[in-house]
């Protein structure tokens, strides 16, 4: 077994759908009762999508050598909490990721220095919607994870600009999501570039940026592939071509609500990017049908039906 998945969000995951939840944990306390060796899980990659905490507890605890664990929280409870999270991380010393997404999940300091105490190898952190994590949670994952590879903090907003610059610790970062971080401001993304130049995935979704910063992950992220610069209203055409000319490897860019950028943009984008599949135009009224048409015809262009010239 490689693989499984209890997955649910919302009215979709109802009363049935529990009850095969706790048939699968029957199940486990069976294989529990047959003494599975370890072996049996060393090296194999399991991806959990579970939402009962019982369960959690339950495969950690039946597959020591689990290495992806991805905890999604729904509506109808299953909270985590801190007590859970010693649970089960002490099952799993090869843990290497690590999801504890939604806004019910109760993670504190406490929980945070349980994960760092048993879980050294971890090399990526999703902490999507946790509403408690706070400046001092970040504090405590710092010095312990210095190899960590992705780090996805959206909506974290108990985090201030002072918690988020420990970022730049995380030297060999290559993934990070800061969506909906309206607070962070452009030195502060100045500052974890220029600290962090392997990042390739950079998702600033809703943080408002400027050129200021755009100019600067052109200048520091040469290997970045994906950025997602939506809802920053305040670009225009300079920081684009700038990233255009110096980012060549970007395969996906989102500009969705720059309202700013126009045909010279576009023009920069066709004509250096040579290695990009998906491209957001959503609200971007500034640009003509003429200028789309310069783009590779193969180009998947998002929002494209906003765009006036084009209905």
């Amino acid at each position: 077994m490689r693989r499984i998945e209890l997955i649910g969000g919302g009215s979709d995951f109802g009363e049935e759908s529990e009850i095969q939840l706790k048939k699968f944990i029957g199940i486990l306390d069976k294989k529990n009762k047959t003494n599975l060796c370890p072996e049996h899980a060393i090296s194999q990659n399991y991806t959990l999508l579970c939402t009962l905490k019982s369960a959690l507890i339950k495969i950690s605890q039946t597959y020591p050598n689990l290495i992806h664990l991805n905890y999604l929280e729904i509506s109808w409870g299953g909270n985590i909490t801190d007590k859970s999270i010693y649970e089960i991380v002490r099952s799993c010393y090869y843990l290497r990721h690590l999801g504890i997404s939604g806004g019910k999940s109760c993670i504190s300091n406490k929980s945070i220095r349980e994960i760092t105490r048993f879980n050294p190898n971890i090399q990526s952190l999703n902490f999507n919607n946790c509403t408690k994590l706070t400046d001092a949670t970040i504090h405590a994952l710092v010095g312990s994870y210095l190899d960590l590879r992705k780090l996805d903090l959206r909506d974290c907003n108990k985090a201030t600009d002072i918690g988020i610059r420990q970022i730049v610790q995380y030297l060999n970062l290559q993934h990070l999501a800061l969506n909906s971080l309206g607070f962070i401001n452009n030195e502060t993304i100045c500052i974890i570039v220029q600290s962090c130049p392997n990042i390739s995935y950079f998702n600033l979704e809703f943080c408002n940026v400027t050129d200021m910063a755009v100019e600067a992950i052109a200048q520091s992220c040469c290997n970045i592939e994906y950025l997602n610069l939506y809802g920053s209203v305040s670009i225009t055409n300079k920081s684009i071509s700038k990233l255009t000319k110096m980012c060549s490897k970007i395969q996906k860019l989102e500009l969705g609500f720059c309202e700013l950028i126009t045909d010279t943009a576009v023009k920069d984008i066709a004509q250096h990017l040579s290695n990009l599949k998906y491209l957001r135009l959503k609200n971007c009224v500034n640009i003509s049908k003429e200028a789309l048409d310069m783009l590779d015809p193969d180009l998947d262009i998002g929002g494209y039906y906003t765009i006036p010239s084009t209905l």
